[in-house]
Protein backbone atom coordinates (compact mmCIF):
# COMPACT_ATOMS: atom_id res chain seq x y z
CA UNK A 1 0.00 0.00 0.00
CA UNK A 2 1.01 3.92 -0.39
CA UNK A 3 0.52 5.65 2.87
CA UNK A 4 0.31 9.03 2.99
CA UNK A 5 3.36 10.46 4.36
CA UNK A 6 3.16 12.28 8.10
CA UNK A 7 4.64 12.98 10.69
CA UNK A 8 3.70 9.86 12.19
CA UNK A 9 6.53 8.29 10.46
CA UNK A 10 8.89 10.06 12.88
CA UNK A 11 8.45 7.06 14.59
CA UNK A 12 10.32 8.19 18.11
CA UNK A 13 13.18 6.44 18.21
CA UNK A 14 13.75 3.54 20.61
CA UNK A 15 16.23 2.68 22.81
CA UNK A 16 16.17 -1.13 21.44
CA UNK A 17 18.89 0.21 19.03
CA UNK A 18 22.31 0.58 20.91
CA UNK A 19 25.37 1.68 19.88
CA UNK A 20 28.46 -1.25 20.34
CA UNK A 21 30.12 -1.47 23.35
CA UNK A 22 33.06 1.03 23.71
CA UNK A 23 36.06 0.97 26.01
CA UNK A 24 35.05 2.43 29.73
CA UNK A 25 37.17 5.53 29.92
CA UNK A 26 39.74 6.09 33.05
CA UNK A 27 37.55 6.68 36.00
CA UNK A 28 39.98 9.95 36.75
CA UNK A 29 38.67 11.44 33.20
CA UNK A 30 35.16 9.73 33.30
CA UNK A 31 34.49 11.81 36.57
CA UNK A 32 36.08 15.00 35.58
CA UNK A 33 33.77 15.02 32.21
CA UNK A 34 30.93 14.32 34.38
CA UNK A 35 31.93 16.78 36.83
CA UNK A 36 32.22 19.72 34.15
CA UNK A 37 29.15 18.29 32.61
CA UNK A 38 27.20 19.18 35.41
CA UNK A 39 28.38 22.39 36.00
CA UNK A 40 26.73 23.03 32.27
CA UNK A 41 23.53 21.25 32.98
CA UNK A 42 23.08 23.28 35.96
CA UNK A 43 23.86 26.35 34.23
CA UNK A 44 20.85 24.90 31.66
CA UNK A 45 18.11 24.50 33.98
CA UNK A 46 19.40 28.04 35.69
CA UNK A 47 17.81 29.25 32.06
CA UNK A 48 21.70 30.75 31.65
CA UNK A 49 22.22 29.67 28.06
CA UNK A 50 25.20 31.32 27.54
CA UNK A 51 27.14 30.36 30.22
CA UNK A 52 25.99 26.41 29.56
CA UNK A 53 26.99 27.25 25.47
CA UNK A 54 30.51 28.51 26.75
CA UNK A 55 30.82 25.38 28.83
CA UNK A 56 29.75 23.14 26.16
CA UNK A 57 32.18 24.45 23.49
CA UNK A 58 35.48 23.95 26.47
CA UNK A 59 33.80 20.41 26.95
CA UNK A 60 33.57 19.21 23.12
CA UNK A 61 37.09 20.53 22.44
CA UNK A 62 37.86 18.37 25.46
CA UNK A 63 35.53 15.44 25.05
CA UNK A 64 35.17 15.59 21.28
CA UNK A 65 33.69 11.38 21.16
CA UNK A 66 31.58 11.82 24.57
CA UNK A 67 27.46 10.62 24.47
CA UNK A 68 27.12 12.72 27.53
CA UNK A 69 28.34 15.92 26.00
CA UNK A 70 26.64 14.97 23.13
CA UNK A 71 22.99 15.32 24.82
CA UNK A 72 24.14 18.44 26.18
CA UNK A 73 24.99 19.94 22.77
CA UNK A 74 21.27 19.26 21.74
CA UNK A 75 19.80 20.53 25.05
CA UNK A 76 21.94 23.57 24.23
CA UNK A 77 20.82 23.47 20.17
CA UNK A 78 16.89 23.42 21.37
CA UNK A 79 16.71 25.90 24.28
CA UNK A 80 18.80 29.15 21.93
CA UNK A 81 17.84 27.52 18.72
CA UNK A 82 15.42 24.63 17.43
CA UNK A 83 15.59 21.27 16.61
CA UNK A 84 17.01 21.43 13.12
CA UNK A 85 20.11 23.06 14.42
CA UNK A 86 20.42 20.03 17.38
CA UNK A 87 19.73 17.26 14.57
CA UNK A 88 22.71 19.42 12.60
CA UNK A 89 25.23 18.78 15.88
CA UNK A 90 24.08 15.45 15.68
CA UNK A 91 25.37 15.06 12.61
CA UNK A 92 28.51 16.42 13.42
CA UNK A 93 28.88 14.42 16.15
CA UNK A 94 27.82 10.97 13.74
CA UNK A 95 30.29 11.84 10.93
CA UNK A 96 33.17 8.92 11.34
CA UNK A 97 31.57 7.31 13.41
CA UNK A 98 29.45 3.33 13.19
CA UNK A 99 27.20 4.13 15.76
CA UNK A 100 24.09 5.97 16.68
CA UNK A 101 22.84 7.17 19.89
CA UNK A 102 19.14 6.08 20.03
CA UNK A 103 18.42 8.51 23.16
CA UNK A 104 19.77 11.19 21.16
CA UNK A 105 17.46 10.71 17.99
CA UNK A 106 14.52 10.50 20.18
CA UNK A 107 14.90 13.59 22.21
CA UNK A 108 15.45 14.95 18.94
CA UNK A 109 12.77 13.55 17.39
CA UNK A 110 10.68 14.57 20.36
CA UNK A 111 11.72 17.93 19.78
CA UNK A 112 10.89 17.81 15.61
CA UNK A 113 7.14 16.81 16.63
CA UNK A 114 6.52 19.46 19.67
CA UNK A 115 7.91 22.29 17.40
CA UNK A 116 5.30 20.82 15.01
CA UNK A 117 2.63 20.68 17.25
CA UNK A 118 2.97 23.72 18.76
CA UNK A 119 2.24 25.73 15.69
CA UNK A 120 -1.34 25.72 14.77
CA UNK A 121 -1.60 26.67 11.39
CA UNK A 122 0.92 23.51 10.83
CA UNK A 123 -0.63 20.89 8.71
CA UNK A 124 0.61 17.86 10.51
CA UNK A 125 -0.27 19.81 13.59
CA UNK A 126 -2.30 16.84 14.95
CA UNK A 127 -0.26 14.23 13.59
CA UNK A 128 2.55 15.23 16.02
CA UNK A 129 0.16 15.34 18.85
CA UNK A 130 -0.81 12.03 18.54
CA UNK A 131 2.86 10.71 18.33
CA UNK A 132 3.85 12.55 20.96
CA UNK A 133 0.46 11.53 23.02
CA UNK A 134 1.60 7.85 21.97
CA UNK A 135 4.64 8.37 23.70
CA UNK A 136 2.88 8.81 26.89
CA UNK A 137 2.80 12.70 27.23
CA UNK A 138 0.10 13.60 28.81
CA UNK A 139 -0.11 17.57 27.53
CA UNK A 140 -0.02 16.54 23.69
CA UNK A 141 -3.35 13.59 24.58
CA UNK A 142 -4.92 16.75 26.58
CA UNK A 143 -4.50 18.67 23.19
CA UNK A 144 -5.66 15.88 21.10
CA UNK A 145 -8.84 16.07 23.29
CA UNK A 146 -9.74 18.86 23.26
CA UNK A 147 -9.20 19.54 19.26
CA UNK A 148 -12.01 16.76 18.57
CA UNK A 149 -14.10 18.45 20.93
CA UNK A 150 -13.49 21.51 19.08
CA UNK A 151 -11.58 20.90 16.33
CA UNK A 152 -12.87 19.96 12.57
CA UNK A 153 -13.50 16.81 10.85
CA UNK A 154 -9.66 16.60 10.02
CA UNK A 155 -8.43 17.68 12.81
CA UNK A 156 -10.62 14.68 14.56
CA UNK A 157 -8.71 12.31 12.15
CA UNK A 158 -5.95 12.23 14.08
CA UNK A 159 -7.49 10.55 16.94
CA UNK A 160 -9.62 8.52 14.79
CA UNK A 161 -6.50 7.07 13.77
CA UNK A 162 -5.63 6.21 17.63
CA UNK A 163 -8.85 3.82 17.30
CA UNK A 164 -10.74 6.37 19.36
CA UNK A 165 -14.13 4.60 19.08
CA UNK A 166 -16.24 8.15 19.11
CA UNK A 167 -13.46 9.94 16.17
CA UNK A 168 -14.12 6.86 14.14
CA UNK A 169 -17.99 7.15 14.07
CA UNK A 170 -17.40 11.11 13.03
CA UNK A 171 -14.92 10.57 10.81
CA UNK A 172 -16.90 7.83 8.87
CA UNK A 173 -19.78 9.67 8.95
CA UNK A 174 -17.51 12.62 7.24
CA UNK A 175 -16.88 10.42 4.01
CA UNK A 176 -20.77 10.11 3.09
CA UNK A 177 -20.25 14.03 2.81
CA UNK A 178 -18.15 16.39 0.57
CA UNK A 179 -15.63 17.06 2.95
CA UNK A 180 -12.07 18.51 2.01
CA UNK A 181 -9.14 15.91 2.02
CA UNK A 182 -10.96 12.60 2.51
CA UNK A 183 -7.74 10.72 1.77
CA UNK A 184 -6.26 11.82 4.70
CA UNK A 185 -9.35 10.56 6.49
CA UNK A 186 -9.40 7.40 4.82
CA UNK A 187 -5.86 6.99 5.99
CA UNK A 188 -6.31 7.65 9.59
CA UNK A 189 -9.91 4.74 9.36
CA UNK A 190 -7.36 2.08 8.46
CA UNK A 191 -4.70 3.14 10.31
CA UNK A 192 -7.24 3.22 13.66
CA UNK A 193 -8.05 -0.39 12.54
CA UNK A 194 -11.67 1.07 12.16
CA UNK A 195 -13.45 -1.71 11.12
CA UNK A 196 -16.84 -0.21 11.68
CA UNK A 197 -16.21 2.03 9.10
CA UNK A 198 -15.79 -0.44 6.11
CA UNK A 199 -19.17 0.54 4.45
CA UNK A 200 -18.65 4.02 4.60
CA UNK A 201 -14.78 3.55 3.02
CA UNK A 202 -16.32 0.81 0.60
CA UNK A 203 -18.80 3.81 -0.90
CA UNK A 204 -15.46 5.74 -1.86
CA UNK A 205 -15.19 2.83 -4.51
CA UNK A 206 -17.52 4.67 -6.58
CA UNK A 207 -17.10 8.70 -6.05
CA UNK A 208 -15.52 10.13 -9.15
CA UNK A 209 -12.08 11.29 -7.67
CA UNK A 210 -9.90 8.54 -8.93
CA UNK A 211 -7.61 9.40 -6.07
CA UNK A 212 -10.79 8.36 -3.06
CA UNK A 213 -11.30 5.20 -4.76
CA UNK A 214 -7.16 4.30 -4.42
CA UNK A 215 -7.57 5.19 -1.07
CA UNK A 216 -10.73 3.20 -0.44
CA UNK A 217 -9.14 0.43 -2.19
CA UNK A 218 -5.71 0.15 0.03
CA UNK A 219 -8.21 0.38 3.17
CA UNK A 220 -10.26 -2.07 2.80
CA UNK A 221 -7.14 -4.21 2.24
CA UNK A 222 -5.43 -3.30 5.00
CA UNK A 223 -9.24 -3.29 7.18
CA UNK A 224 -9.76 -7.61 5.87
CA UNK A 225 -12.74 -6.07 4.30
CA UNK A 226 -13.02 -9.63 2.89
CA UNK A 227 -16.92 -8.85 1.93
CA UNK A 228 -15.35 -6.30 -0.63
CA UNK A 229 -13.33 -8.67 -2.74
CA UNK A 230 -15.10 -9.39 -5.71
CA UNK A 231 -15.54 -5.10 -5.85
CA UNK A 232 -11.68 -5.07 -5.81
CA UNK A 233 -11.34 -7.36 -8.46
CA UNK A 234 -13.82 -5.70 -10.70
CA UNK A 235 -11.80 -2.02 -10.04
CA UNK A 236 -8.51 -4.29 -11.10
CA UNK A 237 -10.06 -5.47 -14.74
CA UNK A 238 -11.19 -2.04 -15.30
CA UNK A 239 -9.11 -0.92 -18.04
CA UNK A 240 -9.92 2.65 -18.04
CA UNK A 241 -8.73 2.39 -14.28
CA UNK A 242 -5.57 4.83 -14.03
CA UNK A 243 -3.01 2.59 -13.18
CA UNK A 244 -2.04 3.80 -9.82
CA UNK A 245 -6.21 2.60 -8.52
CA UNK A 246 -5.63 -0.62 -10.20
CA UNK A 247 -2.56 -1.07 -8.30
CA UNK A 248 -4.08 -0.12 -4.86
CA UNK A 249 -6.83 -2.47 -5.56
CA UNK A 250 -4.46 -5.38 -6.24
CA UNK A 251 -2.41 -4.45 -3.43
CA UNK A 252 -5.78 -4.79 -1.43
CA UNK A 253 -6.83 -8.14 -2.36
CA UNK A 254 -3.24 -9.38 -1.83
CA UNK A 255 -3.53 -8.08 1.95
CA UNK A 256 -7.09 -10.03 1.90
CA UNK A 257 -5.53 -13.47 0.53
CA UNK A 258 -6.41 -12.96 -3.01
CA UNK A 259 -3.83 -13.11 -5.68
CA UNK A 260 -5.81 -12.37 -8.68
CA UNK A 261 -3.33 -8.87 -8.58
CA UNK A 262 -0.24 -10.55 -8.03
CA UNK A 263 0.83 -10.72 -11.44
CA UNK A 264 0.27 -7.01 -11.88
CA UNK A 265 1.62 -6.36 -8.79
CA UNK A 266 4.86 -8.07 -9.97
CA UNK A 267 4.34 -5.90 -13.30
CA UNK A 268 4.22 -2.72 -11.59
CA UNK A 269 7.31 -3.53 -9.73
CA UNK A 270 9.20 -2.89 -13.15
CA UNK A 271 7.47 0.28 -13.36
CA UNK A 272 9.05 3.19 -15.08
CA UNK A 273 7.83 5.50 -12.47
CA UNK A 274 9.96 4.98 -8.99
CA UNK A 275 6.70 5.65 -6.94
CA UNK A 276 4.97 2.75 -8.55
CA UNK A 277 7.46 0.37 -8.26
CA UNK A 278 8.22 1.64 -4.37
CA UNK A 279 3.77 0.82 -3.95
CA UNK A 280 4.09 -2.66 -5.48
CA UNK A 281 7.05 -3.68 -3.53
CA UNK A 282 5.44 -2.25 -0.43
CA UNK A 283 2.39 -4.35 -1.43
CA UNK A 284 4.15 -7.93 -1.98
CA UNK A 285 5.41 -7.61 1.46
CA UNK A 286 2.49 -6.20 3.21
CA UNK A 287 1.27 -9.62 4.11
CA UNK A 288 2.94 -11.39 6.92
CA UNK A 289 4.13 -14.40 4.68
CA UNK A 290 5.47 -12.80 2.08
CA UNK A 291 8.94 -13.74 1.21
CA UNK A 292 10.11 -11.44 -1.19
CA UNK A 293 12.23 -12.99 -4.39
CA UNK A 294 15.65 -11.82 -5.83
CA UNK A 295 13.84 -9.39 -8.11
CA UNK A 296 11.94 -7.45 -5.26
CA UNK A 297 15.34 -7.56 -3.50
CA UNK A 298 16.93 -5.57 -6.87
CA UNK A 299 14.27 -3.20 -7.43
CA UNK A 300 14.13 -1.80 -4.07
CA UNK A 301 18.13 -1.49 -3.97
CA UNK A 302 18.02 0.14 -7.17
CA UNK A 303 15.00 2.84 -5.61
CA UNK A 304 17.67 3.54 -3.20
CA UNK A 305 19.55 5.53 -5.89
CA UNK A 306 15.73 7.18 -6.61
CA UNK A 307 15.65 10.94 -7.36
CA UNK A 308 12.62 11.38 -5.30
CA UNK A 309 14.00 11.82 -1.22
CA UNK A 310 10.78 10.00 0.02
CA UNK A 311 11.06 7.51 -2.43
CA UNK A 312 14.44 6.68 -1.22
CA UNK A 313 13.36 6.24 2.51
CA UNK A 314 10.85 3.92 1.66
CA UNK A 315 12.77 2.05 0.06
CA UNK A 316 15.46 1.76 2.46
CA UNK A 317 12.74 1.40 5.41
CA UNK A 318 11.72 -1.99 3.29
CA UNK A 319 15.38 -3.34 2.64
CA UNK A 320 16.09 -2.57 6.44
CA UNK A 321 14.89 -6.11 7.71
CA UNK A 322 17.03 -8.18 4.52
CA UNK A 323 20.20 -5.46 4.59
CA UNK A 324 20.58 -3.19 7.34
CA UNK A 325 23.49 -1.62 6.40
CA UNK A 326 22.22 -0.84 3.45
CA UNK A 327 19.56 1.04 4.47
CA UNK A 328 20.69 2.59 7.19
CA UNK A 329 23.65 4.02 4.43
CA UNK A 330 20.77 5.78 2.89
CA UNK A 331 18.97 6.80 6.06
CA UNK A 332 22.18 8.42 7.30
CA UNK A 333 22.32 10.05 3.81
CA UNK A 334 19.27 11.65 4.33
CA UNK A 335 19.20 12.39 7.95
CA UNK A 336 21.61 15.16 6.55
CA UNK A 337 18.53 16.60 4.08
CA UNK A 338 17.90 20.18 4.63
CA UNK A 339 14.49 18.84 4.67
CA UNK A 340 13.84 18.82 8.39
CA UNK A 341 11.19 16.41 8.78
CA UNK A 342 12.90 14.30 6.04
CA UNK A 343 16.05 14.26 8.01
CA UNK A 344 14.11 13.89 11.12
CA UNK A 345 12.56 10.93 10.19
CA UNK A 346 15.54 9.33 8.25
CA UNK A 347 17.35 9.90 12.03
CA UNK A 348 14.91 8.57 13.88
CA UNK A 349 14.37 5.61 11.68
CA UNK A 350 17.81 4.99 12.15
CA UNK A 351 17.32 3.83 15.80
CA UNK A 352 15.43 0.97 14.16
CA UNK A 353 17.83 -0.57 12.15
Amino acid sequence: MTSLVVVVTLALATQQAQPPERPAPPSAVAAAEAARAAEAWIALANRNVAEAEEQLRRLQTEFPNSSQILALAVEVDLMRRNAESALASYERWRSGRDFEDPSVLRRIAQAVLREIAADPSHIRRLEALRALADDGDREAAASMLEAARKGSVADIAALAAAGHPQAIDRVAEALTRPVPNKIALVEALAEGGATSAIPAIASMLDEPRPEHRAAAASALGRLGARDHVERLRQILKQPDEPPYVRLAAAAGLYQLGDSSGLAQLQTWLRSPVPAMRLAAAEALVARQDARPDGEWMSTVRELQQADDPAVRLGAAKLLAPHDPAAARATMQQLASSDDILLAATAAAELADV
